[in-house]
């Protein structure tokens, strides 16, 4: 299997690019961020995002992109919910797509390649076989 060649977008260095866009320090470097935000979060609940950012030093673009990565959630059920669905535009705690969207999807990709239950399988529901983590923060305005 020949790997593409490719420069990161961050520090452009030359890397085999295999799944990650991006180069192994420059992705050790944003695991390190994720996990002092997640770090910082979990010792101080209820901060806004931007004490988050400020404290930690990781910026609020990077911290937006775990929330759209679905390894951070937001609490508040507020209005002033920051992220929206990139299909119809409602409010989402975490992810690119709120959950009616999600299922939308889901369900035309399944009639689209005729594919059954996508979720059939060991007991546990929903995405039993994979792990990740997803933090809650809450966004204060």
């Amino acid at each position: 299997m020949m790997s593409d060649i490719r420069n990161c977008p961050k520090c452009g260095k030359i890397f085999a690019f295999l799944r990650s866009p991006i180069c192994p320090a420059c992705q050790q470097l944003e695991e390190q961020e994720f996990e002092l935000v997640k770090e910082y979060i979990y010792e101080n609940p209820g901060m806004n995002m931007s004490i988050v950012s400020e404290e930690t030093g990781v910026p609020i673009e990077k911290i937006l992109k775990f929330l759209k990565d679905e390894r951070l959630e937001l609490t508040s059920e507020s209005e002033n919910l920051i992220l929206e669905c990139e299909r119809c535009k409602r409010p989402v705690r975490s992810g690119k797509y709120c959950d009616k969207c999600k299922n939308d999807l889901e369900t035309g990709f399944r009639k689209e390649f005729g594919i059954g239950n996508i979720h059939s399988g060991p007991a546990g529901g929903k995405n039993s076989n994979k792990m990740y983590t997803i933090t809650r923060i809450k966004d204060q305005k």
